[in-house]
């Protein structure tokens, strides 16, 4: 198993195309239904292909996930 080494992450910028669809990546990956479960926001990691994208799972709820992107198509989350 790799291990992360955290660098720090960029600013916080809305959620764009991009995490939008690493985020439906990962919905349909999960076993728990969510109300909602849409990108908001996201941070970076320059030196890895590393996203913090916080996601939106009801009215006042949120996950935060971090997720690695392997490939395109292919993606890994803590």
């Amino acid at each position: 198993m790799r291990m992360f080494h955290f660098e720090p992450f960029s600013e916080t910028f809305p959620a764009n195309k991009e995490t939008r669809h690493i985020c439906d990546e990962v919905k349909e990956k999960t076993k728990t239904t969510y109300e909602v479960f849409q990108a908001a926001e996201y941070r970076v990691q320059q030196q890895e292909p590393l996203y913090l994208i916080k996601v939106k799972t009801d009215d006042n709820d949120y996950l935060h996930l971090i997720v690695y992107v392997l490939f395109i198509g292919l993606l890994t989350t803590r």
